[in-house]
């Protein structure tokens, strides 16, 4: 976040703690809301790999394929979108990240808290949480794309069998 007016001067001390207190609270949203929804995303998709499971290993479950099919289209789906929440997320929370940067010198002058550079990885010796959350939401792809394969498989191999 740049000033528009480059002639402006920086804010006063005050001023610029009250700033960047404000900032803060919209990365905590914004943060509170990522996990929020995570979690809700996390809990659907699972409960929806569970019933594709049920259904590809019932007893019957080659009557039950199509339903398989569809909740798996459906996770897949589903899946598509929580990357792209995860994804406005992340743009969210790093325009948070670039004002408290921008604001920082005049709140805390020499004190460097975010201006260091240094990222998530940097700071825990390992990948950030949002890596990571990126990672299960590759995985949860990587899971609907081989229930979607074992389906048309399946759905193959019935229509083999029907014919003999």
């Amino acid at each position: 976040m740049s000033n528009t007016n480059s002639n402006a001067s920086p804010p006063s001390r005050d001023s610029a703690i009250n700033q960047y207190g404000v900032i803060m609270s919209y990365l905590a949203y914004e943060n509170s809301a990522l996990w929020t929804r995570f979690g809700i995303i996390a809990g659907i998709e699972l409960s929806l790999f569970g019933f594709a499971m049920h259904h590809l290993a019932s007893i019957d479950g080659w009557t039950r394929i199509p339903v398989a099919t569809i909740a798996a289209i459906l996770g897949f789906s589903l899946t598509g979108i929580w990357q792209y929440v995860h994804d406005q997320a992340g743009l969210w929370t790093e325009r948070w990240h670039d004002a408290l940067r921008e604001i920082e010198p005049s709140a805390f002058g020499e004190l460097h808290l975010l201006r260091r550079g240094d990222t998530p990885d940097a700071l825990i010796g390992g990948p950030g949480i949002k890596k990571v959350m990126g990672k299960l939401i590759e995985i949860a792809k990587t899971i609907w794309i081989v229930t979607l394969g074992f389906c048309a498989v399946a759905s193959i191999v019935q229509g083999i069998e029907a014919r003999f």
